[in-house]
């Protein structure tokens, strides 16, 4: 008998015991389930999610509708990206356009309904700017890239399974599963649609200021931030030019007045001074420096900032220096 009422006791303890802990169990899946709601899902913000509400289905740019390639179909959803996420991506590559204020990607797959094998994404970042779009453009454009008529007069070039392109404030991508004609038809038509509409290109003032004569076509690039290793220059632009079959690399950089911009110019030559550079002769007020055998020329001209990156020779350099800066001196008299 007094066995008996122990072992009730026993049970009893244990069911309470057994139903406290099945408590603490369904309180634990709770609280993970609540967490990773709330920590492990990262949501785009609202005014992403209302870029994106905004557009139709078949519209990257506002105002401009893609026409389909025959044959093609979209593939899955669009996304989006923005800063936080734009690693997600593209993540190499990120710091490149986060540096250049990158503000939303939008993507999209296309396939071919009959040969699934057929495939490209396009890939629209809104860089906020002309000049932040261009950087990206140009800072990634290849020496081997090739152009077509279709796409003229917007910058642009093709590869063997890509298409790439500035327009206004957005630098456009549009990448093919492999190289195939068919493809490449394609993605020129895609390119065709989005540059329909008027993206406010505005003129990049500081690209007509490079003297045309010698110049390599389509060799303009935008360095926002350390052109050459240097914290003093940024926003700077910089040519190619081809002079006794030897490159030669011009570059510009606006400053706010007359003064800031010969600050930076002594501040860029004192540079070259500390990093090797052996000081030469100054003509015509240009500094030449000789660093590791090859030249370097820095001068100032009212705002701008302008001089040689990297010269083989002193005579291409100062010749190719000299119509710069005489370019920067008419642009001043106007």
């Amino acid at each position: 008998m007094i066995y008996a009422l122990q072992w009730s006791r026993q049970s009893v303890i244990s069911s309470i015991i057994l139903i406290v802990l099945c408590g603490i169990g369904a309180s634990i899946l709770w609280v993970h389930e609540q967490s990773e709601q709330q920590v492990f899902f990262t949501p785009l913000p609202s005014e992403s999610l209302q870029v994106q509400a905004d557009l139709g289905p078949l519209e990257f740019i506002p105002g401009a509708l893609l026409t389909l390639p025959p044959g093609f179909v979209l593939a899955g959803k669009r996304d989006q990206y923005d800063a936080e996420r734009l690693f997600e991506k593209i993540n190499g590559k990120a710091p490149l356009y986060l540096d250049a204020d990158f503000l939303i990607l939008t993507t999209q797959r296309f396939v071919h309904k009959e040969e699934p094998a057929l495939s490209f994404e396009l890939f629209v970042y809104d860089m906020g700017t002309t000049l932040n779009a261009f950087s990206v453009y140009s800072t990634q454009q290849r020496a081997d890239a090739k152009r077509t008529s279709r796409l003229e007069p917007f910058a642009h070039y093709q590869t063997e399974n890509g298409l790439f392109l500035r327009h206004g404030p957005y630098y456009i991508e549009v990448i093919g599963s492999s190289a195939n004609e068919q493809l490449a038809e394609a993605m020129i038509t895609i390119g065709e649609s989005l540059l329909k509409i008027d993206a406010g290109e505005g003129e990049i003032a500081e690209l007509q200021l490079f003297p045309p004569e010698n110049l390599i076509s389509g060799s303009f690039k935008l360095i926002l931030n350390n052109a050459f290793g240097s914290e003093v220059l940024h926003n700077t632009f910089i040519a190619k030019y081809l002079l006794n079959d030897q490159p030669v690399t011009a570059f510009i950089s606006r400053r706010d007045n007359p003064t800031e911009a010969q600050e930076t110019a002594d501040g860029y030559y004192q540079f070259l001074i500390g990093n090797g550079g052996i000081a030469g002769t100054s003509v015509d007020s240009m500094p030449l420096v000789d660093l590791y055998g090859l030249v370097e020329i820095i001068f100032a001209v009212g705002p701008y900032v302008g001089g040689i990156h990297e010269g083989e020779t002193p005579d291409d350099a100062l010749k190719i220096a000299g119509q710069l800066r005489e370019s920067l001196i008419k642009k001043q008299a106007q």
